[in-house]
Order: structure tokens, then sequence, then C-alpha cells
């Protein structure tokens, strides 16, 4: 009917013909570039949650907090915000 949205297909757009597959890359990107930026980036962030977790863990020292760890402190605080 007009005016009535059709409803996506389950594999996605629905702009897409059955016959075409749905790509892993999007069109444009190089698989061969994107590797080691991903590789890199995937390396920082484990660095920067070490570094925070480091943090957490000096900070509870600093406040006389010797009953749990730096990863239970970070899941206290996670529960106080919820």
């Amino acid at each position: 009917m007009r005016g009535e949205a059709e409803a996506p297909s389950p594999g996605g757009s629905s702009h897409r013909s059955p016959k075409q597959k749905r790509r892993a890359v999007p069109v444009g990107y190089n698989v061969k570039t994107m590797k080691p930026a991903y590789l890199e980036v995937n390396s920082l962030i484990e660095r920067l949650h070490r570094s925070f977790l480091e943090l957490v863990k000096l900070e509870l020292e600093r406040l006389g907090i010797h009953d749990i760890n730096n990863v239970q402190g970070m899941m206290l605080f996670s529960i106080d915000d919820a």
C-alpha cells in the first residue's frame, strides 16, 4: 500500500537484489592497509586499559583500600554508575 514503510529484510538493506552478497570490507577500503592500522589501534587501546588499571590500583592504595584489587574497584565503580 502507498504510505506504508516496507520492512527491511533480515539480512540488512532492502536495496540489494537477492543475488548481491554483503561485502566484508566496505568499498574503497584496502584490507592490506587497514590491518596494520587496526592492530596498532588495538595495541594502543590495550596499553591505555592497562595504564588505567594501574592508576586505579595506585588510587586504591592511596586511599588505604587493600581488600579489593583494581579490577574489582572498576566493577564497583561501574555498578555505582548504573
